[in-house]
This record gives structure tokens, C-alpha cells and sequence, in this order.
């Protein structure tokens, strides 16, 4: 037994009653697909038995894009190839195809008669063919949308009906709206998602009289109040008498909300007298200038209960209605504007709504054809889903089952920015469907091209080419075994750059567009949270990308987070134009086979495929000149496994990352991820070995941002990341041994992070007084001409600078303030202790130092000497006394001297000749010196 046919329901009274059921008995109401509609009474008891309990958190049919959207979609023709007989379905016999003609004049009556005779003996594939009439797609749509086991076939031929070959048969898809073309071959009717555009002005009605049908309740009056100019003058017309209550109410909130020129006429517009009536008295109030036509009825029935005087009645008001409106109008007249309002249901069909679907239809056709004869009248229909709020879809109280089945209602809001965008629009088209999310049925054909086999894009959720993407993937280390090779504190952690490659196949899924290559551009790329996998379990990630005004807005969720956080987002924007080569490097590049760099086996937790730093140039902790590589003959190794697609669009991921990663060294004693990019552009696939230029643009104690280029030998640019900030997510830690380069970046960032100085940058490299490192690293950290003066200090135009040399390695300091530096190789045997020198006046400082910190005298007073050398070279003389300040866990000692500060340390480091210990002072004023 038929819900929809025997008990005589409505589709949308089948939706709500089993929604009532399941939630009268414990379940979770269906999110079904509208051809629940169609179900029998037992069918509809499997599905409750089937649902899920409703304290059950299962994953919602729909699922959760980037976030809700209205868009506009306008119909169009595609090219339309027949399937080729080896893939196409078997095409129906003779017994199992119906073909029915629709001529011309077929009238109101004979289309409700073929209504019923399709229904009472439905074929197993229909084909209607016509040569333009109103109704034809209207039939089909509702054909197909209520009888789920029936194929459909719409076919215009404008020359003739005659004769429609085998146009569409074997073809696999449910519903085809084709039509032929002068030359013989065909197209076929689709939806095109509009790209958003931004608004310049704020659209309005235009001055005078503007017409509004349908009463004063409903999107129509309500978008018409919305849209009125100052000098609007509007008219609601309605069959409703004026002095009921309802609509003298509705005149008083419109006056109270900035509305006074409102006026209500009672008429009929299906009768051409009361319209003759109306019009005369509508232009006593000033020039008719708009039509807003949103005049109808919908008494839901199902295609058998459908008759010639129930279709007639639901046409009158929609199409009868405007043709007398236009015809009593006359050709002499000023109107600047017809808007009529009709619904999706006319563009897909429902189960139970044939009549308001084909009357909707009829209502397109004719308002298309008044657009083509009056070109200086700007006139639209515009194809509405639900509205929440307001509507017919709140009169019928249908929004809940709606929101089950897929479809989003669109907010009142939403809704008059959508009607506010079309009128902005000098190019939208005269037909606008205008929709919220919506479920996939099979009359909507949206024009697209097949959806990119990409790794994060394989499994598709959802998606509407031009508007948005929702995929699914499985993380494993069997499918990504990079994982294994990025793995913090031994667990595998996603790394950002491969979160930016499933974000930007995601923007390609979404987008009209079959492929998307370099350049490409990333805007606002946030990382909030790792997506990480825990033992030998996968972990699903979901993609979601939203096609907007700005750019494609992409997201990536962890499924294990019940809470839906967006783990990465970024918005994908239109690439600069690639910039001006960079200077090339005074050094030439290492070879691509040089092995690892040490810091991969003292600071970076990077193992396998992103092992890509070479060498360091230039290191400090605000500036890096780095040489990385990418992976080339035997390295190459698969990202994915074999089972997965392999194309990359950024190109090769561990390039990318080094290019991130090397910058760690600028905080070497801590936990530095990236969190935040600005933008990141990418030009070209990064080969061969590589340049990186970093530069810091601003920083606290925890947030480090850096401007950070990427180039090839000869200056090329491959890629630019502007505003990448970094994170510390550990605090300070004791170092261990660390690299010879490292330890000018850990002194720095340690400065800062004890309120000493907020910018000293301290290099320390390998290099020897008499070749001029100093001078030659000073003019790669500020691009100033730089020299030693009389004394044989640095100098360098625009700042301060100091250095100091122990073992043939550099310590060099520069800074806005005056600065002194100074470090000593702690003696390697005890023979060499007495050659530590230290002033007897100093002896009780480093005695007490030694107490505090539990480390050999002979230490304490090279502390103190390295300060007094420090000290020295900002003019302080022997007899400025020393004091303790304070001691910080890592052992760093903060001496006192007047009011300026020094502050030594003991390291470990690790150079080519290998492990030294030496003691770092460093010298600079409490307060800038003016």
C-alpha cells in the first residue's frame, strides 16, 4: 500500500509522519532522499526499524560543508554525445517505451488528461517530444520525480516533433532534458553554478509605482519592502479584503519600520476586470514602474488525483495571472522592472507537486518570452528554495523534514543579498535559480566535468561543481607512509604541507574547472590543530572547500573530533604575477648529494624523505640563507601507496616542508610549528637544489613570523610564504650539545625570552679574523656597507656590531643599541686552568657563581671574564663592579654592571673539528641609548 498513492499523503506529509514515528519511538528522524515519498506502508517500517537509535551520534546524511551558502545557478545547454553502445544500458523495447507528442495547443486540460493517462500505465522509459511548449519540461520533471521506476526523456525538436530517432535511449541517467540544434545534433539542459561576484551599489526598486502580487504576507511583499527606494511607492495586491485584520496589520508594521508610501488593493488577478480596476486606481499613487509577481497556490496532490479544473486552478494565479497583469498593462507603459517568483520545484520536480511544478515552468517560459521582446525592461524569474521565516515553506511546516532530506532552507537575510546580487548583476540571466544546499536528484543536471582523482579527494561526500566539495580520506601508514617519516615525540603527525595539498585538491573539486596548476595561491592559511594517528589505526580526515566571492574557503576536519574543529583552513585566491628574480647568492650551492645536515640529529625530529637542508649560509635567529633539495633519481619515493593517485599539485611535499622546517633553527631550544600563514604563492615545481631566504617581520615571546622565499640558483622564485608564523608549543628547554650555528639563534631568542633585549642578533659560525668573516656576515645580515675601525672593532653604517673569535668560529653581534660579545673555549684539560684570566676583584663573583651553580671555579671566572670582555667593549672599565642579578634554570647568568646587563652562558656545540665547550657573554644596555 502507497503512502503517496492509496492513503492519498502528500510527499511532504509522508516525510513528517515517519519523522513523527521515529521520534515517538526512540529514533533518529530519516534523512531520506525525496523518493521516501513513494514508500509503502511496509517499506516505511523497515526504514524505522532500520534507524538509529536517537542518543546514537551517527554522521549526518549531509555532511558539513565549510559552512552554509545561497547561490545562483543559470540554466544553460551542454553538448550532448549519446553513450557509446558498449557502455550504454540496454535500450528499452518497443512494449517498455512510450513516446507521447505534445503539440502546440495543447491546452491546460490536455495536459492534466496526459498526466493521467502517463500514470495509469507508466512505461518503463517515456520520451515527450515537443516543439516548445510551456508544460513539456514541467511533465517530465514530475514524472520522473514521482515515478522513481520510470526513465524520462524530454525532447524539443523546434522544426518538428516528427520523428525523435533514438535520442537518449540506452543513456544510464534517469532524466534527460535535451533538444535538438539546426545542424541535427543535441544538447542537454544543466544547471551552472554562477561564480559570486562582489556587490559596487545596493540595488533598490526604481522610482514610482511598483506593482506586488501575492498579498502581503510572504518572501515576495517581503523582499519588495526590503528593495524600496525612497521615492518607491508600493502597491501589494491580494485577494484578501483590505480591511482585514492580517493585511492592515502588515500595512501598520510596514509604516512603523520606515515604510510609509504603502498601499493594499484588493483584486483578483485572474479576472481581467478587478486587474483593470486595480491598475487604474494603483497609478492615482505615480508612474508604474515594477511588476514583483509572486502570486499562486499549492494544494500538494499526487499526478493520479490530478484533474483539468485542479491544474487550471493552480495555473491561474501564476501564469494567467501575470499575462492579464501584462496585458491590461498595454504597450504604452513605463516599466523598468518584472521580477516574478517562482521555485525550484519547478526546475526538479516533487513527488505530490506536479501542478505547482509545471505551473511554475509555464511561468519561466513566459517570462522569457516577455524578456526577448522587451529588452529595456529589466526582468527576471527567479527560481526560489525554501525560505526560513517566512514562506510557503513555513505555512506548510515542512522546514524539519526538508533539513532531513538535505535541503537548507535560506535565511531572510540570505535571501534578499541573493535577489540584492542579481539585480547588481548587468549580466545575470533572466532565469536565476537561487537555492541553499539541496540533496542531488536526478532532474538536476549540473554542468561539470568529472570530479580530479586526487589522494584527499577520492572519496566525494558531496558536491556541486562551482559552489562546493566534502571528501573523505583514510590516513594510514600503509597509504601515507610519510607519516612515518614526520613523526613528533614519536607520534605521526600530518604535516602542514600536505594538509595544504589536500587543501588545494579540494579547491579543485569544487571548482568548474577539471584541473587546477601552478601558479597557485593560498590566503589565510590557518594550522589549529594536528591531525595525528594514534598506533596502527587510521584516522579520517574530511575536506570541505566553498567556492566564494574572495576565493575557494577550504577546510580539513579530524573525524575522531566529535566537536567538527577545523584542524587547517585557507581560502584559495588568484596568484600574483611571479616576481622579479632574486639576487643571486654570492656562494655557490652544495652539491645535491651532500649528506643530511647535523641539525636532523640534534634539533629538527625530521627523518627519511624530509631530510632536504644542505647548508646554512646565513643563520640567525631572525635571518636564514639555506640550501635545500628536492628528491631526485634513487631518493624519489612514493608519498602514497600504489593503490592511491600520486599526482601532487604544490609539488614535491618535502621540499616544501624543508622549506618551513629549516627556519626551526631559529628557535632551536624549543618546539616551533607552523600555525598561520598569510599567503603562500607557488610559481613552479620546486626541482633541483633550492635557496631559502628567510627574514622575521615580527615576534613575541612564543609567535615568530617570517617572510620566507624560496629560489632556485639563479634567482628564479619558486615560492613565497609571507606572514608564516611559527608557534613555540614547548617551553624553554636546556640544550644539550647543539651545532656551532645554532647557538647565536638560542642566545638571541633566550635574550628575549628574559626581558633582556628584544632584538641582538647574534650570528655564530665557523670563521677567522684575518679573512674578514666578521665584515662579510655583516653585510649579509643588514646589506650596509661594513668595515673595522681604528681600533679594530666591526662597523657597520646604521647599527651596532661586535664580535669575538675562539677556535677559529665567530661569535658576532648586531643591534640597534650599543652591544659587546665576547666567548671563550672552556681550557680541555686541567693543565690549562690556571691560564684562565681573571681579575682578583672579580674572584668573589665567580666563587659565588660557582656555588649557584654547581659548576667547577675554573668555569665561574671564565663567566666572569667573558663579561668584563663583553662589558668592555661598551666602554666599561675594570673597576665597574659586578653583580648577580639572577640565574635562569638553563644556567644562564645575568650580571649587573651599572645599569646595562651581560649575560653568559656555557655551551655545548659541535663543529667541523667537533664537540667544544665555550662560555658566551653577552654585553647591551637595560634602556635604549638615544
Amino acid at each position: 500500500m502507497s503512502l503517496l498513492r492509496d492513503l492519498h499523503m502528500t510527499s511532504i506529509q509522508v516525510v513528517d509522519a515517519v519523522g513523527a514515528v521515529a521520534t515517538r519511538i526512540g529514533k533518529q528522524p530519516p534523512a531520506t532522499p525525496l523518493s521516501l515519498s513513494d514508500a509503502t506502508v511496509g517499506e516505511a517500517a523497515n526504514v524505522l526499524t532500520d534507524l538509529p537509535s536517537a542518543t546514537d551520534t551517527a554522521k549526518p546524511a549531509t555532511p558539513t560543508g565549510v559552512r552554509g551558502w545561497v547561490r545562483q545557478f543559470e540554466p544553460i545547454w551542454l553538448p550532448f554525445e549519446p553513450p557509446a553502445t558498449a557502455n550504454s544500458h540496454v535500450a528499452p523495447g518497443p512494449g517498455d517505451l512510450r513516446t507521447v507528442t505534445l503539440p502546440d495547443d495543447a491546452s491546460a486540460a490536455d495536459v492534466a488528461a496526459l498526466l493521467t493517462e502517463i500514470t495509469d500505465h507508466p512505461p518503463q522509459t517515456l520520451r515527450v517530444v515537443h516543439t516548445g511548449h510551456p508544460a513539456a519540461t514541467g511533465i517530465g520533471r514530475s514524472i520522473a520525480a514521482e515515478l522513481p521506476d520510470c526513465q524520462v526523456i524530454v525532447l524539443e525538436r523546434p522544426d518538428s516533433p516528427r520523428d525523435p530517432g533514438d535520442a537518449g535511449l540506452g543513456h544510464p541517467d534517469r532524466y534527460l532534458e535535451l533538444r535538438t540544434r539546426p545542424d541535427g545534433t543535441l544538447q542537454r539542459a544543466a544547471l551552472n553554478a554562477r561564480p559570486p561576484q562582489p556587490r559596487d551599489h545596493e540595488p533598490r526598486l526604481p522610482d514610482g509605482v511598483c506593482l506586488v502580487t501575492g498579498g502581503m504576507r510572504g518572501i515576495t511583499a517581503y523582499t519588495a519592502a526590503e528593495l524600496a527606494a525612497d521615492a518607491t511607492t508600493l502597491v501589494f495586491v491580494g485577494r484578501t479584503p483590505a480591511d482585514d485584520p492580517d493585511i492592515t496589520a502588515a500595512l501598520r508594521d510596514l509604516a512603523n519600520s520606515g515604510q510609509p508610501d504603502v498601499h493594499y488593493l484588493r483584486c483578483d488577478v485572474t479576472d481581467p476586470v478587478s486587474v483593470r480596476q486595480m491598475l487604474t486606481e494603483a497609478r492615482t499613487h505615480g508612474t508604474l514602474t515594477g511588476i514583483i509577481h509572486g502570486a499562486g497556490v499549492n494544494e500538494p496532490r499526487t499526478l493520479d488525483d490530478v484533474t483539468a479544473d485542479s491544474f487550471a486552478a493552480t495555473l491561474a494565479p501564476k501564469v494567467d495571472g501575470l499575462r492579464i497583469l501584462l496585458d491590461e498593462l498595454g504597450t504604452d507603459h513605463d516599466l523598468r522592472l518584472l521580477l516574478g517568483f517562482g521555485s525550484i520545484i519547478g526546475r526538479q520536480g516533487l513527488a505530490g507537486q506536479a501542478e505547482y511544478c509545471i505551473a511554475n515552468d509555464w511561468l519561466r517560459h513566459d517570462i522569457e518570452a516577455w524578456a526577448q521582446t522587451h529588452p529595456h525592461c529589466r526582468t527576471h524569474l527567479l527560481e526560489w528554495s525554501v525560505w526560513s521565516g517566512v514562506g510557503m515553506g513555513v505555512r506548510l511546516g515542512v522546514l524539519d523534514s526538508l533539513r532531513r532530506q538535505g535541503v537548507q532552507p535560506i535565511g531572510i537575510r540570505e535571501g534578499v543579498d541573493a535577489l540584492r546580487d542579481v539585480l547588481a548583476d548587468p549580466h545575470a540571466p533572466v532565469t536565476v535559480l537561487i537555492t541553499a544546499r539541496f540533496p542531488t536528484t536526478a532532474t538536476l543536471h549540473l554542468a561539470a566535468e568529472s570530479a580530479p582523482l586526487l589522494r584527499f579527494g577520492e572519496h566525494v561526500r558531496a558536491r556541486v561543481p562551482g559552489v562546493e566539495a566534502i571528501t573523505e580520506a583514510e590516513l594510514s601508514l600503509g597509504s601515507d607512509p610519510y607519516l612515518d617519516d614526520h613523526r613528533i615525540d614519536g607520534t605521526p603527525v600530518l604535516p602542514a604541507v600536505v594538509a595544504m595539498e589536500a587543501m588545494e585538491a579540494m579547491a579543485q573539486t569544487a571548482s568548474h574547472v577539471d584541473t587546477v596548476s601552478l601558479p597557485i595561491s593560498l590566503a589565510n592559511v590557518e594550522f589549529r590543530a594536528p591531525i595525528t594517528l594514534s598506533g596502527p589505526d587510521t584516522t579520517t580526515i574530511q575536506t570541505a572547500a566553498l567556492s566564494d566571492a574572495h576565493g575557494i574557503d577550504v577546510v580539513v576536519r579530524d573525524s575522531a573530533d566529535t566537536t567538527g574543529t577545523d584542524r587547517f583552513s585557507g581560502t584559495l585566491v588568484t596568484a600574483p604575477e611571479s616576481p622579479v628574480p632574486q639576487h643571486r647568492s654570492d656562494q655557490p650551492p652544495p652539491s645535491p648529494d651532500a649528506g643530511p645536515h647535523e641539525c636532523y640529529d640534534t634539533t629538527f625530529f625530521h627523518t627519511g624523505r624530509f631530510r632536504r637542508l644542505l647548508r646554512y649560509d646565513l643563520l640567525s635567529a631572525f635571518r636564514v640563507r639555506a640550501w635545500i633539495r628536492t628528491e631526485q633519481g634513487s631518493d624519489v619515493q612514493p608519498w602514497f601507496s600504489q593503490f592511491h593517485s600520486g599526482r601532487l599539485l604544490l609539488g614535491d611535499p618535502g621540499a616544501h616542508d624543508a622549506t618551513l622546517h629549516v627556519l626551526l633553527a631559529c628557535v632551536p631550544h624549543r618546539r616551533a610549528l607552523p600555525v598561520e600563514v598569510e599567503r603562500v604563492t607557488v610559481w613552479r615545481e620546486p626541482t633541483g637544489v633550492l635557496r631559502v631566504d628567510a627574514v622575521e617581520t615580527s615576534h613575541t615571546h612564543d609567535d615568530y613570523v617570517f617572510d620566507v622565499v624560496l629560489s632556485e640558483p639563479d634567482g628564479t622564485v619558486v615560492a613565497h610564504w609571507q606572514g608564516l608564523r611559527l608557534r613555540a608549543t614547548t617551553p624553554p628547554r636546556r640544550k644539550g650539545t647543539l651545532p656551532v650555528r645554532l647557538v647565536g639563534p638560542w642566545l638571541s631568542r633566550r635574550l628575549i625570552e628574559c626581558g633582556l633585549h628584544d632584538h641582538v642578533e647574534l650570528v655564530t659560525t665557523p670563521g677567522r679574523r684575518k679573512f674578514g668573516a666578521a665584515t662579510a656576515i655583516l653585510q649579509q645580515l643588514t646589506g650596509a656597507s661594513a668595515g673595522h675601525n681604528l681600533a679594530g672593532a666591526p662597523r657597520v653604517d646604521g647599527a651596532h656590531a661586535s664580535a669575538s673569535y675562539a677556535h677559529n668560529t665567530l661569535l658576532l653581534g648586531v643591534a640597534d643599541d650599543p652591544i659587546g660579545v665576547d666567548w671563550e673555549s672552556v681550557p680541555a684539560t686541567p693543565a690549562h686552568a690556571g691560564a684562565v684570566p681573571c681579575d682578583a676583584a672579580d674572584h668573589p663573583v665567580a666563587e659565588l657563581l660557582a656555588d649557584k651553580l654547581g659548576e667547577d671555579p675554573t668555569l665561574a671566572r671564565l663567566r666572569v671574564w667573558t663579561a668584563r670582555e663583553a662589558l668592555s667593549k661598551l666602554g666599561y672599565g675594570q673597576g665597574e663592579s659586578l653583580r648577580i642579578d639572577r640565574i635562569t634554570e638553563d644556567g644562564l647568568t645575568i650580571l649587573r654592571a651599572g645599569s646595562d646587563h651581560v649575560v653568559t652562558a656555557k655551551v655545548h656545540t659541535t663543529d667541523a673539528r667537533g664537540a667544544q665547550v665555550k662560555v658566551t657573554a653577552v654585553a647591551c644596555p637595560r634602556e635604549r641609548r638615544p
